[in-house]
């Protein structure tokens, strides 16, 4: 049992962190379910994309996604394939840095 508990410890300190970073967009000419439902179609094409929240009312887009895998710049020409113009308001969040391992 206490091996099992030396491995699991292991794992947990060895793991890579997760690299999930959040940012919000303006979304110029979003103005409708319609055209936010073609941004999520835009953005469900990328790899990476985690989640996708729109807020029609401020004509805004708040994204997480994995860091490694796609960038704001990415995202940004997704939204803008659609006929919209995004700008990002809100830098990402930084990810998690991993654990430091002993030495």
């Amino acid at each position: 049992m206490r091996r099992f508990g030396l491995i699991l410890m292991g794992i947990l300190l060895f793991a890579p962190a997760s690299l999930a970073a959040t940012s919000r967009f303006d979304v110029q000419g979003m103005v409708c379910e319609s055209c936010a439902g073609d941004i999520k179609a835009s953005l469900a094409k990328l790899e990476g994309i985690q989640s996708v929240t729109v807020d029609l009312e401020h004509a805004q887009v708040t994204i997480t996604y994995d860091g490694k895998k796609v960038t704001p710049k990415t995202i940004i020409k997704a939204i803008d394939g659609y006929g919209f113009e995004a700008k990002l308001v809100e830098r990402p969040t930084s990810p998690r840095k991993p654990p430091r391992r002993p030495q």
